[in-house]
């Protein structure tokens, strides 16, 4: 009878171990229903979105870009440059004047006359690769657009960079191209078509 009783109590005790283990299991699983300060759960907070503000590194002053570098206006003076949409001062500029103007346009000289005697090949590529940064960095560019100009992020994003990319690679590297065998005898067909069409004209 003890014996009895001792087995049927084992098993009492095995079975509510049982059940509050499967408890402990389902409670565990159980979504929880805390709330961020956000009223979102944690697991759904959304990621900055790609156009945001935050992909964009602003510094507090820009000088003038001649020569290679950055250098001061002349005149030491600046003027801020402003987002038209919050009217937040986004950076100071420096504001150059007549004697920056010549210093700048003897620096492009003295560059031209490298920059002229390269064959047109090696043109091209800096500016493929001019082109290539401008890709690369898009999105920020496009956001800096944005926020100096007012312009709406699609515009910037799906028009202005875009055209940017175009003009640096395919436009002026396509014209660097022209002296070469393969081009000479695209212009020459192209030639022989318009003089054979009727009503064609060149101006």
């Amino acid at each position: 009878m003890t014996t009895d009783k001792t087995t049927a109590d084992k098993t009492t005790a095995d079975k509510t171990a049982a059940d509050k283990a499967t408890a402990d299991k389902a409670t565990a699983n159980k979504p929880t229903s805390d709330k961020t300060t956000a009223g979102r759960s944690p697991a759904f907070a959304y990621a900055p979105a790609p156009e945001s503000r935050a992909v964009v590194d602003i510094a507090p002053s820009y000088g003038l870009f001649i020569d290679g570098e950055f250098t001061e206006a002349a005149g030491g003076k600046v003027f801020k440059t402003v987002s038209p949409s919050t009217e937040e001062v986004l950076s100071e500029v420096a504001e150059g004047t007549e004697e920056d103007v010549d210093r700048a346009v003897k620096a492009a000289r003295r560059a031209f006359e490298k920059w002229s005697a390269l064959p047109g090949s090696e043109r091209a590529k800096y500016l493929f690769r001019i082109a290539r940064i401008i890709q690369e960095r898009s999105r920020e560019l496009a956001v800096l657009e944005t926020l100096d100009n007012g312009k709406p992020i699609r515009e910037t994003r799906d028009a202005d960079l875009p055209w940017s990319r175009r003009t640096s690679s395919t436009t002026r590297a396509g014209r660097t191209s022209w002296s070469t065998p393969a081009s000479a005898r695209t212009r020459g067909r192209w030639a022989s078509r318009a003089r054979s069409s009727p009503g064609t004209s060149r101006s």
